[in-house]
């Protein structure tokens, strides 16, 4: 019953996101040529709007496929649940990566690398947040960011 929920969630909620970004799409590319100030408005506002959708469908999605991972475990899947379970911080990390590579103190790459290397450099840094989560795990550690909150929340 919950994998159905889940599938249709994704299939109603994706295709909403993707109507949504339609008239910006074709706004963007040139497609539709001198729209009226009305109908950018409605691009503007649909966009961003229906994009929320998107992203509940997008975490259905990883539902749909996290459910038979978990009955199935492997070492891509443990490796995984140790990113979670050190999730913060994992976080801090790709975070002062981005602000190292991206921002004007740091490289300044962001207008140099385009989408496709901002996605790659995206892409790069979760693996290697996965391979310091999978050591983290195998010593024993549950990661900085989680050892100081229990810390501050349990004195």
């Amino acid at each position: 019953m919950a994998r159905v929920t889940a599938r249709n969630a994704a299939i109603v909620t994706l295709s909403l996101s993707v109507l949504g970004a339609l008239p910006a799409g074709l706004v963007q590319l040139g497609v539709w040529a001198e729209p009226s100030a009305g109908a950018l408005w409605f691009a503007a506002l649909a966009q961003p709007l229906t994009g929320y959708a998107g992203g509940i469908g997008m975490a259905a999605v990883i539902g749909l496929i996290a459910i038979p991972a978990g009955w199935r475990p492997n070492r891509f899947t443990t490796a995984v649940q140790a990113l979670g379970q050190r999730s913060m911080s994992l976080y801090l990390f790709q975070s002062v990566v981005f602000v190292q590579v991206f921002y004007p103190y740091g490289l300044a790459l962001q207008d140099d690398l385009g989408l496709a290397g901002a996605t790659g450099v995206a892409a790069a840094t979760w693996v290697v947040s996965v391979a310091l989560a999978e050591l983290m795990r195998r010593a024993g550690y549950r990661g900085p960011a989680e050892i100081l909150l229990r810390r501050l929340a349990y004195r």
